[in-house]
């Protein structure tokens, strides 16, 4: 710095010619100040473009042709004349005080309140009843949330500015699926931008769905199959039952491309969601993305748990013979299904016989674990029935890591709260349903139901 003044001073003793010695400076109200040599300011209007490009090449003329150093020297004045021309930028981002957010304020003040009542022991109570108000997980659920996604949502610093945590990313990702917030809410509450806020969440749906979705969702094998199937036949005596399989809509706005294939029977935009459960009420497997006038049977059809179950991928291994019936594992699902070997549903209604009455209650029973399913997934997670999304692929990548925050939830037992469950009447408007249509059985099915429902 020394060096630059010594020079800049070297500078004024030489001499220049006159055209070279006044030095025009912006001053604040966009007017030149013209300094002569004798020191008198001489006020003028703001050049145009064209008088500024005649300036700067007639002060390129000028330059003195001596040593080098008398041309750095000149150089390093020409740098400084024309950057004075230059106007300063006025904005540079909004300011928002990032340490004013929910999650510096609110979940700290939570915290410390803790910290009091850990004496007596009821920090932990406190703390939860918080965290699943909120953000639908407890804390321990969160802290496990946090490690899973940390390497994924850490920024790296740099002389701009601090990147915002992954605890506090994660916190708004939560917040947002669980209360179905637009991003600009999202954004005062947590005192960052709309596009900030924007962007937090795509960084984080993405890199759940990368870390989360593949091990929180799979399909049972080996010992797991084994203790599935005996978890469903403790509930209603089905034996060999290996899942729960359904169709639910999840809400959406209308795409701006093909948007009205999206209209589903229930009178609203939509796309579906085809999953399989087992008795613990966990998504084992998860199809999403197909626009909502397109039925179960197509997609079950159309996925890829039906061809690998028929390709011998999945459920093999084990096989009982019941009632002179080599009965394979299957799943159970309801009326808009096709009758398979491996795909059991009920009898069509009403049901003459005393055998099929006690197969069609005991599937009805066994199939509720679906239905439960879904309303735990759409009470915690009100993303996916209230949102203002239009991108169907990126409502797809939401449902898909909601399923499986939903697996985490339950394998943590985390508490469920009733007044989660929303009225859809509140938001849409829910048409009655329609009959099943019929479908066409496949051979072989019929024979095992009917041994299934001769061994009830």
């Amino acid at each position: 710095m020394m060096a630059v003044f010594a020079a800049f001073s070297l500078l004024q003793g030489l001499s220049a010619p006159a055209e070279c010695a006044t030095k025009p400076v912006l001053s604040l109200n966009n007017s030149l100040s013209r300094v002569t040599a004798e020191g008198t300011v001489e006020n003028e209007r703001a050049p145009t473009r064209l008088q500024e490009s005649s300036r700067r090449r007639r002060l390129l003329q000028c330059r003195p042709d001596r040593s080098p150093r008398h041309r750095l020297l000149s150089s390093f004045a020409e740098y400084q004349l024309l950057s004075s021309m230059r106007r300063e930028r006025r904005w540079w981002s909004v300011h928002k005080d990032d340490q004013q957010g929910f999650w510096e304020v609110k979940v700290a003040f939570w915290h410390r309140i803790a910290d009091t009542f850990r004496v007596a022991g009821e920090a932990d109570d406190y703390l939860d009843k918080r965290y699943l108000r909120t953000f639908r997980v407890d804390v321990r659920t969160f802290q496990f949330l946090c490690e899973k996604t940390r390497n994924g949502l850490t920024c790296q610093s740099s002389a701009m500015r601090k990147p915002i945590p992954p605890e506090k990313k994660l916190a708004m990702t939560l917040h947002w699926m669980a209360h179905g917030l637009t991003f600009d809410l999202l954004g005062e509450l947590y005192h960052v931008g709309a596009s900030t806020a924007h962007g937090v969440i795509h960084q984080a749906v993405n890199v759940m769905k990368e870390d989360l979705v593949k091990s929180c969702i799979k399909f049972p094998a080996g010992h797991e199959l084994d203790v599935v199937m005996a978890g469903f036949e403790a509930v209603a005596g089905l034996p060999l039952c290996t899942g729960a399989i359904d169709g639910t809509f999840v809400h959406m706005l209308k795409p701006a491309v093909w948007g009205d294939t999206y209209w589903c029977y229930k009178n609203y935009i939509a796309i579906l969601l085809l999953a399989v459960c087992d008795h613990r009420g966990q998504f084992t497997y998860v199809d999403v993305g197909r626009a909502g006038c397109v039925g179960d049977a197509y997609t079950y059809n159309e996925s890829s748990v039906r061809r690998k179950v028929h390709g011998g991928t999945w459920l093999v291994g084990v096989e009982q013979t019941i009632e002179d019936c080599t009965v394979k594992p299957y799943i159970i699902a309801d009326g808009a299904f096709a009758l398979e070997p491996q795909l059991m549903k009920c009898y069509d209604r009403p049901a003459e016989f005393a055998h099929q009455k006690r197969f069609n209650r005991a599937l009805i029973s066994t199939r509720q674990k679906i239905e439960n399913a879904f309303g735990f997934y759409k009470g915690r997670w009100h993303g996916v029935v209230n949102n203002h999304i239009r991108n169907p692929a990126f409502m797809r990548d939401v449902a898909l890591v909601c399923a499986a925050l939903h697996n985490v939830c339950e394998r943590a037992n985390c508490p469920f709260n009733e007044k989660w469950n929303v009225d859809h009447l509140n938001y849409i408007q829910v048409g009655p349903a329609l009959p099943p249509m019929p479908v066409a059985n496949q051979p072989g099915g019929v024979e095992v139901r009917y041994a299934i429902a001769q061994h009830l």
